[in-house]
């Protein structure tokens, strides 16, 4: 009696023992499960906030193109800027910012000229005016003017 006695107990011991061993298996797996999930579900966040930079960035360089086309070059710039904020790596944003401050330069010359000869052409006006006022008679005046 003793001898089942002992033999029941140590049946015990071995089953507690295997269950121990079970659990912590189960838990160490399930760790490791929860582990690969954890990293899976960082790679999928990772891709998921590259696809939107990209979006992002498309859609910013959609309209970059628009605002260029419009003739709106400031702002095609500042879209520009923005896409290649989000992303460095696109080699062509910085080609085509510079042709944009070469088109805003060429603009600036050009409204600079205008203002000048605007000025000159009313310099030349008022100096006619003047020319004209102090010679001939009234009527002949308001006829040449």
């Amino acid at each position: 009696m003793v001898k089942d006695d002992n033999n029941i107990l140590i049946n015990r011991i071995v089953a507690t023992a295997i269950l121990s061993i079970a659990l912590l298996l189960g838990y160490w797996g399930f760790c490791k499960y929860k582990s690969t999930t954890n990293k899976m579900e960082a790679e999928l966040i990772e891709i998921e906030l590259k696809h939107e930079a990209k979006r992002k960035t498309m859609v910013l360089l959609d309209k970059a193109k628009a605002n260029k086309q419009s003739g709106r070059y400031e702002e095609a710039l500042g879209f520009y800027k923005k896409a290649k904020s989000l992303s460095p790596e696109l080699p062509n944003v910085d080609r085509l910012s510079k042709d944009i401050r070469k088109k805003i330069e060429v603009e600036t010359k050009l409204a600079d000229a205008e203002r000048r000869e605007e000025e000159r052409r009313k310099v030349a006006f008022e100096s006619r005016r003047k020319a004209v006022d102090r010679v001939g008679l009234p009527e002949v005046r308001q006829y040449r003017l």
